[in-house]
């Protein structure tokens, strides 16, 4: 009879736990930007991040970023060096500076890599494997 009884209360007590309220919500974000599509799913986030602020800060971002290296808008940072017609320097913001050395970086790991390939043979799965990642997406 004891044991019934806590079973009873352990019963109850998962129940009204059960009924609570969620604490957590799942996002589902999507829009277009640069020409594409885009589609996020956050799941368990806090309910008291609302939608709307997570919506307009992707979008101020996307913003900044199509400002800065957008190949369709002829203000762009990016638009702007490459119709540059003389040798005079151009100043550019940090973030293109940091993306320029990223693209640059990831040149030198492709061209490096492949000079490394040329000295293996085919059986090695794991240099065919990067071989295929820095060739196949073209960066």
């Amino acid at each position: 009879m004891k044991y019934l009884k806590y079973l009873l209360l352990l019963t109850i007590s998962i129940f009204l736990s059960s009924c609570s309220n969620e604490q957590n919500q799942n996002i589902e974000l999507k829009g277009n930007a640069m020409g594409t599509f885009y589609f996020i799913k956050l799941i368990d986030v806090p309910k008291t991040i609302q939608k709307e602020k997570i919506d307009l800060e992707i979008n101020k971002t996307l913003l900044e970023i199509n400002k800065i290296v957008s190949n369709w808008d002829s203000l762009s940072e990016i638009s702007l060096i490459n119709s540059n017609k003389t040798l005079l320097p151009i100043k550019v913001s940090n973030e293109l500076l940091d993306v320029s050395n990223i693209s640059l970086l990831f040149h030198n790991i492709k061209f490096n890599l492949s000079n490394f390939i040329y000295f293996f043979n085919d059986d090695n799965i794991i240099l065919q494997f990067l071989y295929k990642i820095f060739f196949t997406l073209d960066i």
